[in-house]
């Protein structure tokens, strides 16, 4: 009998407790161990050192920077035609809409 043979029957006979520490891991056991450093690893560089996007909560939600002012018509009345669209310049003076004269009693 070799060595070897020797100390493998002597294995077998040890208590769990004594055994494990004596017996070689299985190469598969290793490279299961690695992978999971590495997936590990892996996960601590992508949340700590990877630039993480901004989301939004909503595409339309708009947020006012500075005070927010409620503007509220003197008399109310029916649109009855637009004079400017979304994004032109306007003057100060220049008319914007144009209400109907009937429902607002102005002549």
């Amino acid at each position: 009998m070799s060595a070897e043979n020797i100390k493998n029957q002597a294995l077998e006979f040890l208590p769990a407790v004594l055994e494990v520490p004596e017996t070689p891991p299985l190469p598969i056991a290793r490279t299961i161990g690695w992978a999971i450093v590495a997936f590990f690893i892996m996960a601590v560089d992508m949340g700590l050192y990877r630039p993480r996007q901004r989301r939004r909560r909503c595409a339309w939600q708009a947020r006012p920077g500075g005070q927010v002012k409620t503007i509220q018509p003197l008399e109310s009345g029916v649109v009855q035609a637009i004079h400017v669209e979304e994004g032109d310049h306007v003057t100060v003076g220049e008319l914007l809409i144009e209400l109907d004269s009937t429902t607002t009693g102005a002549g």
